[in-house]
């Protein structure tokens, strides 16, 4: 929240309540439905495999625009990382280019020991102790020929 204040000289002065919402090295921009993150080397990333992906269906920047209701200016800024993009956008590229979330963004977020035990344990979870040495003995071999 921001009020302004006359100061002892009689000038108007901003002030912030609170803690500033974003550290000094990265800098974010919030609207209505997104947070957009820049400088952010990992969004570049994001947007080479949109590049990618828009090329593999032989799409112009144009189309796709014109697909999901944004510029083609705005496309090009997202695959050069130089823009971010809302949830909304981003399910609506996905749509387009008929592929997922996930895949846009693997090897992006990495994954540490602990956060794949959880979903192992997530994916165990509901089967019962025979299903559960069964799956055990599968990954056991997995891990033996990998």
């Amino acid at each position: 929240m921001t009020s302004n204040k006359k100061g002892n000289s009689g000038q108007v002065k901003s002030q912030v309540r609170g803690r500033p919402a974003c550290s000094p090295v990265q800098k974010y921009a919030y609207t209505e439905n997104s947070m957009h993150c820049y400088n952010d080397p990992d969004m570049s990333f994001v947007g080479k495999r949109l590049r990618e992906e828009r090329n593999r269906l032989h799409y112009t920047q144009e189309e796709v625009g014109e697909m999901i209701g944004v510029t083609p200016a705005y496309i090009g800024h997202m695959e050069r990382g130089e823009r971010g993009f809302s949830i909304e956008t981003l399910v609506k590229l996905c749509n387009c280019y008929k592929v997922t979330i996930d895949y846009l963004f693997k090897d992006v977020i990495k994954q540490d020991k602990n956060s794949i035990t959880e979903q192992i344990k997530l994916l165990l979870r509901d089967k019962d102790e025979e299903q559960q040495k069964a799956i055990l003995d599968i990954m056991k071999a997995v891990i033996r020929n990998i």
